[in-house]
């Protein structure tokens, strides 16, 4: 007639429902570990807003040496548009101004003395150094 019901649980012991055999227990314990850091990274990525990007690093150029007149092209990116610039020689402070729309800050200036090969040229957003250029 029919088997025997404590034979059908005999046969069914130690298997899943899905696959038919025995889940090892070292792939539970790399589930609960997925799990675990699935878990982790979703909530750190939710408690932080993003971080906007870091502007792109300043570069200048001498265009010209003339005598004692000097021309200085910056690029300090478009972030920083409209913020104060400065062109600093020693500690004196030779040209200032904004920043452009396109992010460039272009300086003209006349020194007392005649630019020295070797001297440092700072240039400067928001009285921070961004870069420094030798002569």
């Amino acid at each position: 007639m029919g088997a025997d019901p404590r034979e059908l649980d005999r046969a069914h012991e130690g298997r899943s429902a899905i696959g038919g055999g025995r889940l090892r227990p070292s792939l539970c314990v790399g589930i609960a570990i997925c799990l675990v850091a699935a878990a982790g990274a979703s909530s750190a990525l939710a408690a932080y807003p993003p971080v906007p990007p870091k502007p792109p690093r300043a570069k200048c150029a001498i265009s010209t040496i003339v005598d004692r007149r000097v021309s200085i092209i910056c690029n300090a990116g478009q972030t920083r548009w409209r913020h104060r610039a400065a062109i600093r020689i020693g500690t004196t402070i030779v040209a200032h101004g904004t920043v452009g729309r396109t992010g460039l800050y272009v300086a003209r200036f006349t020194l007392r003395k005649r630019l020295t090969r070797g001297t440092l040229i700072r240039f400067l957003v928001d009285g921070k150094i961004l870069t420094t250029i030798r002569a």
